[in-house]
């Protein structure tokens, strides 16, 4: 069990540094290409895997349905019954 923990820590180390490189290179671009004079930063392009934002804590999956079904409509789609 303890193998599995260690592999599975490592799994979400890498996920992150990831995340962390995609997010600097899409910062580097708005940055470069951005008139707005904001300066983004690549955490502001890095998934949340469901954490409040306020809080930092796991979301429920209630709040996590809801955000999805107000971009659903949002953006025009359609709810199917599962």
């Amino acid at each position: 069990m303890k193998e599995f923990h260690v592999l599975l820590k490592a799994h979400f180390q890498l996920r992150e540094a990831e995340d962390y490189r995609n997010g600097l290179l899409v910062s580097t671009l708005y940055n470069i290409h951005d008139d707005s004079g904001r300066t983004w930063q690549p955490k502001d392009f890095m998934p949340d895997y469901g954490l409040d934002d306020q809080t930092g804590e796991q979301k429920d999956w209630v709040s996590i349905k809801q955000k999805a079904e107000l971009l659903n409509a949002l953006f025009g789609g359609t709810e199917r019954p599962v």
